[in-house]
């Protein structure tokens, strides 16, 4: 480190290539070493402490390579979500990865993405401490940013850039969809606009008047924070008028840039002002650690990938599946409640595995095939829907956001957010198992009498033995696809919950209801009681209907694209598999033993349980996702889900009579 900093002293009007050198030495050899780079720095400190004439080359250098380099695309762009929509933004990114775009040498960018050029820097750079920083910076000799002249290239650019962000705040703000979602701007003013009128006068007193206050106290300064504090009460006003105004990915992207270039904003803000409450380079420290991450994650396609997938898996929970409360039970009244529920469910399962078998026998081309069997299970899903019934596996798709608010690590310490979360997914698991067992009690015994009625009245089979020994070699939970098939159930049974919340959502954003209240058609020939009423029952129930319509072509088109593609693709449903074997220990008389019919049951049991476990692992994924869960709270979450196994077992299939103990312990 000592022979690096003798070159730069030797002649401080050299390239880079020097501070590359020296980032090395201070560089650990892995990035979760940062107690390396701490012990580096201080090695730097000291000899600069020792050697006067090394930190005055050093300070001479790093003037020589920042004072000509341009730093407004830093300060205006790096870090800060773009306009481009994910496909584009993805594209982009796909191409600079195989032909990387030119960058100007005369940079700030180039500089830090040349000097930080691994991308893993930022975690180790974030380790240090920013008081090491500090008193790096500070042993160095460099001047805080608003104790530099008026006139310095730095301070030109900054204040260009504080204005550009606020023009961009302003724009954002006004747009169209934001305004609609806060008409009481029309009465009282925008605070996006407003706080662009109170940055342009700083700007202007800052370059105008030689004693301008450069401190917190200015006035000016004081009514910039005031804006941006409001504009801020405005986003989580936004936010939580979803139930109102609903809330679009569009309109979440949006509130994504207007928050970080509020946040970009105040980071200025905090360089140009004269602090007395906080120490000298704090700001400088912090936006350096916020740009070496930018710049390492710039071109990351995986990093793009996670934080859009994030952002569209919060909106999913937080607004999937109104509804969902009703799939989770509590208390023992709950419970029986739910079994009834199922039973009824199970009923009419039986009925649609009839007619399911009914649909075989039509011999239809493969599009008829999929209309008939998409149209039995559609219409299937919406009466037991309509008739307040329920089917099984359904209810971790449902509860995706009552799930992210359990593993909301931002809770106080006090809540524990992972017993909460276990006691949650006991709720759901016990609530799962019920209605499986109220489906499956129905579904085969029901199924199992209407196909022996058939017999006795028809003298013949609803099913031939072909088609009955294919739908129990189905079952086989070995020698079959069973489990596959389950898993793929599985994965349409959680799309049910998303498909729910976004027509939920596109209800109330898209003002269904009031525009069918308004209709003209329907105003010329119904009556408007008629129209109320079912503007009403839209409202209400639109994204179950959306959910259970599109769950059943998920489930009717799966087998028919398999053979489409000559791949093994079906679904296998655990309410649907109890009543298909039903069906086949009728229409194979004696010829199925014992044996056929245990494996066959277990082979239902397999298929319930590969249904509800990808059901509520996409569901946990996806909360994980939203709320941004570490590796390390994953693994107390799951540490303590095993011990709430552990202690309580019966718990996630039969509830406790301490319900409300349980209960206390989470709010």
């Amino acid at each position: 480190m000592k022979e690096i900093l003798e070159k730069i002293a030797l002649n401080p009007q050299q390239n880079h290539y020097l501070l590359i050198d020296l980032v090395n030495e201070i560089r650990p050899p892995r990035h979760k070493k940062g107690y390396k780079a701490i012990s580096q720095i201080e090695n730097l400190i000291a000899l600069l402490y020792t050697y006067p004439k090394l930190k005055e080359g050093l300070a001479q250098y790093w003037t020589h390579l920042t004072q000509k380099r341009t730093i407004l695309r830093l300060l205006t762009d790096l870090g800060l979500q773009s306009n481009l929509g994910f496909l584009t933004e993805t594209s982009s990114k796909i191409t600079q990865r195989i032909l990387p775009e030119l960058q100007n040498e005369n940079s700030f960018v180039h500089l830090l993405k040349a000097v930080f050029y691994k991308r893993r820097d930022y975690l180790w750079v974030s380790e240090v401490p920013d008081v090491v920083w500090m008193r790096l910076l500070e042993t160095m000799g460099l001047k805080p940013v608003w104790d530099l002249e008026k006139n310095n290239i730095a301070t030109e650019q900054i204040l260009n850039a504080f204005l550009i962000i606020s023009l961009r705040i302003t724009t954002i703000g006004l747009d169209p969809e934001m305004v609609e979602r806060l008409p009481e701007l029309e009465k009282f003013g925008s605070p996006f606009l407003a706080q662009n009128e109170e940055v342009d006068r700083y700007i202007t007193k800052f370059r105008n008047e030689p004693d301008f206050d450069r401190s917190t106290e200015n006035s000016d300064y004081k009514q910039i924070m005031v804006m941006l504090t409001q504009c801020d009460e405005y986003i989580k006003i936004i936010r939580k008028s979803r139930e109102n105004h609903g809330i679009s990915l569009g309109i979440t992207y949006m509130l994504l840039r207007l928050s970080q270039n509020i946040a970009q904003l105040k980071v200025l803000l905090s360089l140009l002002v004269k602090n007395e409450e906080v120490p000298h380079y704090k700001g400088e420290v912090l936006f350096m650690k916020n740009a070496i991450k930018s710049s390492n994650q710039k071109d990351s396609i995986a990093g793009h990938i996670s934080n859009s997938l994030s952002l569209l898996a919060f909106q999913m929970t937080e607004y999937a599946g109104k509804v969902g409360g009703q799939y989770i039970t509590s208390t023992r009244k709950e419970y029986w409640k739910m079994l009834r529920s199922a039973t009824w469910g199970g009923f009419i399962v039986a009925f649609l595995c009839v007619i399911k078998n009914s649909i075989y026998y039509l011999q239809l081309a493969p599009f008829g095939r999929a209309v008939f069997h998409s149209s039995n299970y559609s219409l299937g899903f919406i009466t037991i829907y309509a008739s307040k019934s329920v089917l099984a596996a359904k209810q971790p798709s449902m509860t995706a956001s009552s799930i992210a608010q359990s593993l909301d690590t931002r809770q106080p310490k006090e809540t524990h957010y992972a017993e909460k979360f276990s006691i949650l997914t006991s709720k759901i698991a016990r609530s799962q198992f019920i209605a499986a067992v109220g489906n499956v009690l129905i579904a085969f015994p029901v199924a199992f009498i209407i196909a022996l009625v058939y017999y006795f009245l028809a003298q013949e089979h609803i099913a031939d033995a072909e088609r009955a020994q294919m739908m129990v070699s189905d079952l086989h939970p070995i020698r079959s696809y069973a489990l596959f098939h389950a898993a793929i159930a599985g994965v349409y049974l959680f799309l049910t919950g998303l498909i729910s919340g976004y027509y939920d959502n596109k209800n109330v954003s898209n003002q269904i209801p009031k525009r069918i209240q308004k209709h003209p058609f329907l105003n010329r020939f119904l009556p408007k009681k008629w129209i109320q009423s079912f503007a009403d029952y839209i409202e209400k129930h639109l994204g179950s209907l959306a959910g259970n319509f599109y769950l059943g072509v998920f489930l009717g088109c799966t087998g028919i694209a398999g053979e489409f593609l000559g791949l093994p693709l079906d679904i296998q449903h655990v309410s649907f598999a109890a009543g298909n074997l039903g069906i086949s220990i009728v229409c194979l008389d004696n010829q199925l033993g014992s044996a056929d019919i245990f494996i066959s049951m277990l082979g239902v049991l397999g298929i319930g349980f590969m249904n509800f476990t990808v059901s509520f692992g996409l569901a946990l994924t996806v909360a994980m996702q939203s709320r941004r869960v570490n590796f390390r709270e994953i693994r107390k979450i799951f540490v303590g889900l095993r011990k709430f196994f552990v202690k309580k077992p019966m718990g996630f299939f039969f509830p406790p009579k301490e319900v409300q103990a349980l209960s206390e312990k989470t709010t």
